[in-house]
C-alpha cells in the first residue's frame, strides 16, 4: 500500500548523484583508458603483450565496475543492505585497478595520473556516502 506518513525514506541524494556521474565516468575513463594504451604501443612503443593484458583488464574493470554501481543503485533505491555492502566490497578492485592504471603500467603518462585521480575522487565519495548510508539502513532496520 504505502509507507506510513510518518516513516522517511532512508535513500541517499548524494550517495545516487555520484553513481549517476561515475556511470558517465567509468564509461569515459575505459575509453580514454584503451585509447591511451593505443596511443603508448603505437609512439611510446609499448609492449604489445603488456598492451593486451592491460585492455582485458580496462574491460574486466568496466564489467566489475558497472556491476558495482548497479548494486549500488539498486541498495540506494530501494533501501536494501546487502546490495549497498556488495557494492562497497567491490569498490576494493576497482580502487586496486584505479591505482594500477595510475602508478603500475609499464609506460605512464600524465592523462593517466588524472584520470586515475578523478576515478578515485569518485570512488572515495561513493565510499563514504555508501557506508554513511549502510549504517543508516542498519539502524533502521534494527529500530524496526
Amino acid at each position: 500500500m504505502g509507507r506510513p506518513a510518518s516513516d522517511h525514506k532512508l535513500s541517499s541524494l548524494p550517495l545516487q548523484i555520484f553513481i549517476f556521474f561515475h556511470q558517465i565516468w567509468s564509461i569515459l575513463f575505459v575509453l580514454i583508458t584503451i585509447s591511451l594504451l593505443f596511443y603508448k604501443g603505437w609512439v611510446l612503443g609499448y609492449p604489445i603483450s603488456s598492451m593486451i593484458v592491460d585492455i582485458i583488464y580496462a574491460v574486466l574493470y568496466a564489467a566489475v565496475d558497472y556491476s558495482r554501481l548497479f548494486l549500488g543503485t539498486k541498495g540506494n533505491k530501494c533501501e536494501e543492505l546487502a546490495p549497498l555492502v556488495w557494492f562497497i566490497f567491490l569498490s576494493i578492485p576497482i580502487l586496486v585497478t584505479n591505482i594500477y592504471f595510475m602508478k603500475l603500467q609499464s609506460i605512464i603518462i600524465d592523462v593517466d595520473s588524472a584520470i586515475g585521480g578523478v576515478s578515485i575522487a569518485f570512488l572515495a565519495m561513493e565510499i563514504l556516502f555508501g557506508l554513511m548510508t549502510s549504517f543508516s539502513f542498519s539502524r533502521a532496520q534494527f529500530v524496526r
